[in-house]
């Protein structure tokens, strides 16, 4: 967690709640997960847990800070179904510039 995102779930202890149950209650062993504009990760990881090593999980995200925020998650956890994208999904190939 840092400046760029998720400090808000540390220091709330919770973030969107009601999503992450649908999640869980979804999502079962060897499913896949597509989770667009994945921030820090939370949804995704959440998904990861459910779907199990024999599950996929691709996530897209194209904040520089906030990919880099995540790959790190997944390295220090190990976690080996989930596979990170630094880029965002759209209806036509373009570029465009986030401003914070």
């Amino acid at each position: 967690l840092d400046r760029f995102g998720g400090w808000w779930v540390y220091l709330l202890g919770f973030y969107e709640i009601g999503t992450l149950e649908v999640i869980k209650k979804s999502l079962k062993e060897g499913d896949t997960f597509v989770d667009v504009g994945s921030s820090i990760g939370l949804m995704s990881l959440t998904a990861s847990k459910h779907v199990g090593l024999s599950g996929k999980v691709f996530a897209f995200e194209p904040s520089i800070q906030r990919y880099r925020s995540f790959s790190n998650t997944i390295i220090h956890n190990e976690v080996e179904n989930v596979k990170l994208f630094n880029f965002g999904l759209g209806n036509s190939i373009s570029k465009k510039k986030f401003y914070r």
